[in-house]
């Protein structure tokens, strides 16, 4: 499913999604378990492959069934997206910054999120609010570049698996 700009989202457990630009999500965003979360290859230019969080998030996710942000080229996990290639391009990016959370209040917990092939897994843009990470994972993402916080926190030794 190619994803596009809405309010009040789930990403549902038994979906694939497919990010091919900005997509902006206002309202409630609700993340269940299971849900994999599909990045265009990234040029280098504009359009970043991102989504932007605009709203309060809820994280449904369990150990058991996490989530997971991957490449379209991925093969691995959720459905197969069209016209992408059988393996992900081991020099590319694909997503920018995998979330992004553009709200500066609302608390923010993330447990049970897998992130890979991503240039940045998380950004939190000013915020002043309370966030949790307490399981969180990242693979073949170049060391420096795993969760920011603007304007000043880059946390660059998270352990992957």
């Amino acid at each position: 499913m190619l994803l596009v700009d809405t309010n009040n989202f789930t990403f549902r457990g038994d979906e694939t999604y497919h990010i091919s630009s900005i997509v902006n999500l206002g309202g409630t965003t609700t993340l269940e378990g299971g849900a994999v979360i599909k990045y265009a290859k990234w040029n280098g230019g504009w359009p970043y492959m991102q989504i932007n969080i605009t709203g309060p998030f809820t994280c449904a996710t369990t150990a058991y069934r996490p989530a997971v942000f991957t490449a379209a080229d991925d093969q691995s996990v959720g459905q197969w997206i069209t016209n992408s290639a059988a393996n992900p391009d081991p020099t590319a990016s694909y997503a920018v910054h995998g979330l992004l959370f553009m709200t500066v209040s609302n608390p923010v917990t993330l447990e049970h999120v897998r992130f890979r092939h991503a240039n940045h897994a998380l950004l939190f843009n000013g915020r002043t609010g309370h966030f949790d990470i307490p399981s969180f994972s990242t693979a073949r993402i170049p060391s420096g570049r795993r969760v920011t916080t603007t304007p000043c926190v880059l946390i660059t030794s998270w352990p992957s698996t």
